[in-house]
């Protein structure tokens, strides 16, 4: 019955709130992925998505995801403990979920490739960030290295993969 210093409810407002000031970076992505959703779904604005980095009714008790998050690299807010200390954690992530037919394994395999390749071109793009990955029915992460590819063994169905940091609430 502990109280969380602050629930990921308010965490997700606020970083709405702040990348509609232009307060965080992150606010530039949601607007690249505006205009990709734009262009690849012409006809159906209703799936389109916000300007607001998280839809807010879309969250669970400890973790929130931004809007399309379950398809995609999602940008991903966490209130967990860790090592008994509660902590934000927060950076990008993806699901390893294979999906229906060939062209899910095909996309999910080629996103892994791609991730693999960026992070080898670009070490210095992920000063100060930690990798871990949490397998599927674990709410324990595990790994928590410095970024590194992601190797073929971890790929196992409902795997979650994360890239970020963890802070003070």
């Amino acid at each position: 019955n502990e109280l969380n210093p602050v629930n990921v409810e308010e965490l997700a407002q606020s970083v709405n709130r702040k990348a509609g000031t232009g307060g965080y970076a992150v606010a530039d992505l949601q607007d690249i992925r505006m205009d990709e959703k734009d262009n690849d779904l012409p006809d159906r604005p209703d799936q389109k998505p916000t300007s607001d980095i998280f839809r807010v009714s879309d969250f669970s008790d400890d973790f929130v995801f931004h809007c399309g998050g379950r398809n995609e690299l999602q940008f991903n807010l966490a209130l967990r403990r860790f090592d008994e200390v509660w902590k934000v954690r927060y950076g990008a992530a993806f699901l390893y979920k294979l999906g229906r037919g060939m062209e899910s394994l095909v996309s999910m395999g080629s996103r892994i490739r791609y991730f693999n390749e960026y992070l080898r071109a670009n070490p210095e793009a992920f000063t100060g960030l930690k990798l871990w990955y949490e397998p599927k029915g674990s709410r324990k992460p595990r790994g928590d290295s410095p970024p590194r590819e992601i190797p073929e063994q971890l790929l196992e169905e409902g795997t979650f993969f994360f890239i970020g940091r963890r802070s003070n609430p």
